[in-house]
This record gives C-alpha cells, structure tokens and sequence, in this order.
C-alpha cells in the first residue's frame, strides 16, 4: 500500500466515524473502526518521516473519536469532522476579533529558524570527536523538539486569530518549569496532556493520585511508541516507551526531595538536569525519523 492509498483511507476513515457519530451507539461504533485502522499505516510503504507522520494521523483519529463516545457529540456533521480534523479541542474554541497576531508571528520565525539550526547543527554532529558529537547531537535535538512544538504553536495560534477565534496555549513556557512535575502537568504541550487527564488520570485518581499518574505516563507511553514504531521499529518504540515510564519515577522522587519547595533557580536546575539526562530516549529516535 502507498502512503497515498493510506492517507485515502484516513480521510474515508473520518467522513465515517462522523456520520457514525450522529448517536450514541454509532459513536461506540466508529471508535472501534478508527481502533481497528490503527493497523493501516503498518502497511503503508513510506519514509520513516512519512510513515511517522501517518500513524500519528490514525491515532490522532482514535483520540478524536473517543471524544464523542465520553462527551456528546456536535449536532452537526460538519462540526464533527473538524472536530476529528483539529488538533485543537473545538469546543475550547472563543470567538475573538479577526488579526494578525505580531507577536505569534515573530515567534514562529525565530522558532523556524532554531529548528533549522538544531537540525543542521545535528547532521554535522559526528564531526566533532567522539564522544563530544553525541553531546552536541542531543543538545540540538533537545532544541528541535522545543522548537518545533513552540513553531507549532506560534502557527496555531497565528491561524486561529486570523480565522477570528481564540484558542488554548498549546503550552505555557516549557523552558521555565520547576519541577518534572508542573513540566508536564502545567506547561508541555497542553493538549495532549488534557487528553491524558480525562482519559487515564481522572478515572483512574480516584483510587489513588499515584494510580492516575503512572496510567497517564503508560497511556502516554503507549501512545508514542506507537508513533516511532511505524517509522524505525521496536527499537525506537522501546525506547521512546521507557522514556514516559520513568517520568513518575523521578515526580515521585521530587516529591520526596521537596523540589517545590526549593529555590526556584534549583528546582530549574533539577528539571533541566534529569530531563536532559533521559531525552536520549527520544531524541535520538527522533532524529533518526528525521533523516538527521
């Protein structure tokens, strides 16, 4: 199957799911479809970049539809395909005046510029001496991942003022987080985060706040194993995998050292410190889908 055959059948896929999605029943129906067609990319024929690129719009699909199975679904079929098309949650969408955003837009230019950078200054990494070139090779790919998501969200946030809405921040300042645990809880990539609140940390905290938090990483781990398994193999998944496991490790461990309860400029220190030790896990990965 060619990428384009795959990419057909997603579209067919979500024309489906939200004619489904009309009832109750038909929603429980149509999560099952896109559950089952998550298999689809394993026989797409793509780059590793492409193939990446597929599944993450399969799954997106399973996310979306899993919206109108645990919440009502819109009245009307137009309003739930864009809502299985945004990567936004359209019903946090507030109506605003129609504009050109500066500020959004000088974010995405320097953040399209770093992102450049990052990946040239990866690609010429194995120059330098071993092993300084892994070094400079995970510094640039830590930069590139940070770069690109506030690229995404410049573009987002650009998009969505010039069509007149208003939308969430997909995040509030990674780079200043204190603890491992307000990084992920409050400032990185809020959408998927509220994604993992509702489906695995709500249902599950109830018998327990740790019970809640190790599903919400294990969902999260699943999740992007899937994602990097399709462009480089179980390898890559694995260690993409361990990388959200070991999250609640070191959350816990914070808590016990009372990071929250340090200088500011030390429970920095820390978070940059053991997140930057553990992005190995993913950046090398990434950077391999990359071509980098």
């Amino acid at each position: 199957m060619s990428a384009e055959h795959a990419l057909a059948a997603w579209c067919v896929e979500l024309v489906l799911v939200a004619l489904l999605a009309a009832t109750p029943r038909g929603a429980r129906l149509g999560l099952a479809i896109a559950t089952v067609a998550l298999a689809v990319p394993s026989f797409a024929v793509a780059s590793p970049f492409l193939s990446a690129l597929l599944a993450l719009a399969y799954l997106w699909g399973v996310v979306r539809a899993a919206d109108f199975v645990f919440e009502r679904a819109p009245e009307r079929f137009i309003h739930r395909a864009l809502h299985l098309l945004a990567l936004v949650d359209t019903r946090t969408l507030v109506r605003g005046a129609v504009r050109l955003k500066h500020g959004a837009l000088l974010r995405l230019l320097v953040a399209c510029a770093l992102f450049w950078a990052a990946l040239v200054a990866a690609g010429a990494a194995p120059i330098a001496p071993a092993p300084l070139h892994y070094a400079v090779r995970w510094t640039a790919g830590a930069v590139l991942a940070l770069a690109g998501l506030e690229a995404l969200a410049a573009a987002l946030e650009l998009a969505a003022a010039a069509a007149g809405w208003v939308t969430p921040p997909l995040h509030v300042a990674p780079h200043l987080a204190r603890s491992i645990g307000e990084f992920w809880g409050q400032r990185w990539n809020r959408i998927v985060s509220d994604v993992l609140r509702a489906r695995a940390f709500v249902p599950l905290a109830r018998r327990g706040p740790m019970l809640g938090l190790a599903a919400s990483f294990a969902l999260s781990a699943a999740l992007h194993a899937y994602l990097i398994g399709f462009a480089l193999g179980p390898g890559a998944a694995l260690a993409w995998a361990a990388f959200f496991l070991v999250q609640p490790l070191a959350i816990v461990a914070e808590r016990r050292l009372g990071v929250r309860r340090w200088a500011p400029w030390a429970g920095h220190a820390w978070t940059v410190t053991v997140l930057g030790l553990l992005s190995p896990l993913m950046v090398e990965p990434a950077l391999r889908a990359l071509g980098a």
